[in-house]
């Protein structure tokens, strides 16, 4: 059971994150060796990974209370996730460490002409959250869980109990995976199109760009799976107006 001095501070949790944390080594390359190949790094960094995690960290830095819940082991770089955790000042009070495993590392290289990164990572052996693990009932001042998905089972009841409390869940879906629901737009960026409210699905018809010759032309949106937009088309069914 949480302290009175511990509740106090789950209070002012404004965005609780459930998902993988990993440790991360950035290695910075000239250039990107072929196979058999070998090039000298030009510098390392080691920081705190994943999807959730990461989210968290950034909003905490911005000053937003965060809350981290997620599944390492007793390991090196199991440890060193949780001291991450604590210098970038996110609470770790529902973070589960089971001790005797591997918890999740990766290397990544980074190109240093542009920033490509070539990442080589393992998700470790700690088991993932169990829908027993989750419990948001401590967050009474929270607003927005932020999920990975990487957890299936964790994250299907936290944004059931999410839901539950008012919630708003965000999912950081980051890769395409088999199985998931495809939220997703394609852009063609170089694609010139003139605004024309007259063209808006919205009820509203304000905007200071109409006229505009802009680039980046919306080519295809999908929600849920869906195709709902299409080469400025419609879907008639699929799309709700607001």
């Amino acid at each position: 059971m949480a302290s009175p001095s511990t509740r106090e501070r789950l209070h002012t949790i404004e965005v609780v994150g459930l998902g993988q944390a990993s440790i991360d080594y950035l290695g910075r390359v000239a250039f990107y060796p072929e196979e058999d190949g070998k090039v000298e790094l030009m510098d390392l960094q080691m920081q705190c990974g994943g999807p959730a995690s990461t989210a968290l960290v950034t909003l905490s830095r911005l000053g937003v209370q965060t809350s981290f819940l997620g599944s390492v082991s007793d390991d090196a770089f199991g440890v060193e996730i949780v001291k991450g955790l604590k210098e970038e000042r996110v609470d770790h009070h529902f973070l589960k460490i089971t001790p005797g495993y591997a918890s999740q590392f990766a290397f990544i290289a980074v190109n240093k002409e542009d920033g490509r990164r070539t990442v080589f990572w393992t998700r470790g052996s700690v088991p993932h959250l169990k829908s027993a693990d989750v419990d948001l009932k401590p967050f009474t001042g929270a607003h927005i869980l932020h999920t990975d998905g990487l957890m299936v089972e964790a994250s299907i009841e936290g944004a059931r109990q999410a839901k539950e409390v008012g919630l708003t869940v965000v999912m950081d879906a980051g890769t395409l995976r088999e199985g998931q629901d495809a939220d997703l737009v394609v852009v063609a960026l170089d694609r010139p199109f003139q605004v024309d409210v007259r063209a808006f699905r919205s009820k509203a018809r304000n905007c200071p760009f109409d006229g505009w010759s802009l680039k980046g032309q919306v080519l295809l949106t999908m929600v849920g799976g869906k195709v709902v937009y299409e080469e400025q088309a419609f879907l008639q069914g699929r799309i709700a107006m607001h």
